[in-house]
This record gives structure tokens, C-alpha cells and sequence, in this order.
């Protein structure tokens, strides 16, 4: 068995669009879309990759998710979305940034 943590950045329901290594998340709240890692602690520190183009829309049961380091991440732009049955755990603390520590 092998685990791996990523970012979830797509939820039910929701649309996720990947344009030249740029996401974009369309739902009820945000029917024009809005870029999860802008404004984020992490939008200068994760690497960007180059994919050309992926316009996928979740199902109920679906989320989609993204490494870091997006040029050698293995995930949902990858393998496509993860049925949330083999989701096996959940956060409990936010380490980084230091400034922003706390329990979830």
C-alpha cells in the first residue's frame, strides 16, 4: 500500500481548469472561477509546471488534487480525479508558515 499527501483543490461538483500550469476553480460562490494558490503562503514557494490544458468537472463523489512541486507531482492532472472512498485521512495542524500555526 502506498499513501500519499496532496492538496485538495477541487471539491464536488466543482470545475476545475488547468491552463500552462495556472488552476482555475469554477463553483456556486465563483461562477467567473478564482485561482486557489493566488494570495496563498505557498503560491511563491510551489513549482509551477507547464501542462497545456485540462477542463474537468467533479463528480459527487470526486475531489481533485495537486503536489507542490506540480512538474514531477503524480496527480489528479495526471491521474484524473480521486473518488473521495479512498480518502484514509485528514489534516490536524498547519505547521507552515510558522507565523500561522494551529490545530485544525
Amino acid at each position: 500500500i502506498e499513501y500519499v499527501v496532496k492538496r485538495v483543490i477541487g471539491l464536488p461538483g466543482e470545475r476545475v481548469f488547468v491552463n500552462k500550469g495556472v488552476i482555475t476553480v469554477f463553483n456556486k460562490e465563483n461562477p467567473k472561477g478564482f485561482n486557489p494558490d493566488k494570495g496563498q503562503s505557498w503560491e511563491n514557494t510551489y513549482i509551477k509546471g507547464d501542462e497545456d490544458r485540462l477542463d474537468v468537472t467533479l463528480a459527487e463523489n470526486e475531489i481533485f488534487v495537486s503536489g507542490d512541486n506540480r512538474p514531477e507531482s503524480l496527480d489528479s492532472r495526471i491521474n484524473g480525479p480521486i473518488d473521495i472512498q479512498y480518502i484514509v485521512g485528514h489534516a490536524e495542524a498547519r505547521i507552515l508558515p510558522f507565523t500561522d500555526r494551529r490545530s485544525l
